[in-house]
């Protein structure tokens, strides 16, 4: 189906947790270097910061080595409904599995270098390299250092409403050139979402992303809820377990004998 096609090309990125959060130094001003503009808004390094505050302590969450997250996944629109696993691997590894029982196991897999997806009954090929500068993009987001290696400009530019709460604006350009707005919430420091064009084998897609429903495992707090829409379809991820640091099946980022 063309709709899970979509949607596996955003969503790897879309429910990662902070896996090596830190504090931002003087050395980030290259990146993250914005004065307040005449509304008084703050600097998107000061925005950033409390951002990476909230997901917890920054050793702690550095010592952490693997994520595994499993939960549901469904298109309301369609009445479709599944399962979801998500496995991290420290430093950029990610694995996800969506099965809906109307159109069958999906499995996307970057393993830090290569990336792959597919089904089992279709195979698995090579994931464009468009889609892979975007993902290691939105894995960025929880980390300085990745941060630092991904975006060239980053702006606070505004402060609205995202999604019910007050949230500040923050503008991204990365080292490819592609352009994402992020919402951080003003009060928590949260990220609240993000807009983004996504490439797609069908054409670019404006994709925008709704985090809900913060809670805290282990050393790290992370969004259980994510709403993705991708033009008139929307795709709900709720993770309703978390386990840190437990055991990472060899296989899950194997390559294919045939990529």
């Amino acid at each position: 189906m063309k709709c899970s096609s979509l949607f596996f090309l955003v969503l790897a990125g879309c429910l990662v947790v902070p896996m090596s959060a830190s504090t931002v130094s003087a050395q980030d001003s290259a990146v993250l270097d914005t004065p307040a503009d005449a509304a008084k808004l703050p600097g998107a390094r000061e925005v950033f910061q409390k951002h990476l505050s909230a997901l917890g302590d920054a050793d702690e969450i550095a010592a952490v080595k693997s994520v595994k997250m499993t939960g549901k996944i469904s298109m309301p629109a369609m009445n479709l409904n599944g399962t979801l696993e998500i496995i991290q691997v420290k430093p950029n590894k990610i694995a996800t599995v969506m099965d809906l029982p109307q159109v069958g196991k999906q499995t996307q897999v970057f393993d830090g270098e290569m990336g792959w997806m597919g089904s089992d009954l279709m195979g698995m090929q090579k994931m464009p390299k468009e889609q892979i500068e975007q993902m290691k993009a939105q894995m960025a987001i929880e980390t300085m250092e990745g941060f630092r290696e991904t975006f060239k400009k980053v702006r606070i530019t505004g402060k609205q409403e995202y999604d019910g709460k007050d949230s500040y604006v923050m503008k991204a350009v990365t080292k490819t050139d592609s352009e994402m707005t992020m919402f951080f919430d003003v009060e928590t420091g949260l990220m609240r979402g993000m807009k983004s064009v996504q490439a797609t084998p069908m054409g670019d897609i404006p994709v925008q992303l709704y985090m809900r429903d913060y809670k805290v495992t282990g050393p790290m707090k992370s969004a259980r809820t994510t709403v993705v829409k991708a033009g008139p379809t929307e795709l709900v991820m709720t993770v309703e377990e978390v386990e840190v640091d437990g055991d990472i099946p060899e296989e899950t980022f194997k390559r294919p004998a045939d990529l």
